[in-house]
């Protein structure tokens, strides 16, 4: 790829997809700042690899893998590090859905976010990132087949079970996820 249809390429990527890749980074990571550093770690290698990439129109799904990639590599580090193991509580995390902003939403919505953060973290990583790339940044089953690199029924199965380990904690809380 030519280094001004890179770039162009990179500018496109980042203002479409870095708000859908923060949120999935921060569901799949549970901490705010863990999601802002593997963002800025999946944008870089994202820059670095763009010239090799041979096939454009599969740059959200590489992008979605490299994401991934990097959300497996925090997670590898933080299970060696104890100083940083479990989730930290945070206020940042990013809506699922807008709702009117009353005070007793903001409050409703805070508690719903800190029990699914909490629910998701008790997800294996396999369960949990093809849920949070389906629900979160909207891909495909299809999509998600090719950035995790693992059959489309793997995917299926694996977004099933997710959300049935999830409906035994959060019941009718479910139903925004």
């Amino acid at each position: 790829m030519d280094p001004r249809k890179v770039e162009e390429t990179f500018g496109t990527l980042v203002e479409t997809e870095s708000k859908a890749l923060f949120s999935f980074l921060y569901w799949s990571l549970g901490r705010h700042e863990d999601a802002l550093d593997a963002l800025q770690e999946t944008l870089i290698r994202i820059h670095r690899g763009l010239p090799e990439l041979r096939a454009a129109d599969s740059v959200r799904r590489w992008a979605f893998r490299i994401a991934t990639n990097v959300a497996h590599n925090i997670r590898e580090k933080r299970r060696h590090d104890p100083s940083n193991y479990g989730l930290d509580a945070d206020e940042e995390a990013p809506t699922l859905r807008e709702r009117p902003r009353t005070p007793a939403h903001e409050l409703a919505e805070k508690e719903t976010n800190e029990r699914l953060r909490r629910a998701l973290a008790e997800l294996p990583a396999e369960l949990r990132e093809p849920l949070i790339l389906h629900t979160v940044s909207g891909m495909k089953y299809r999509e998600i087949s090719d950035a995790l690199s693992v059959p489309i029924g793997t995917v299926t199965s694996r977004i099933h079970a997710a959300r049935m380990k999830l409906q035994e904690v959060l019941g009718d809380e479910l139903d925004e996820f």
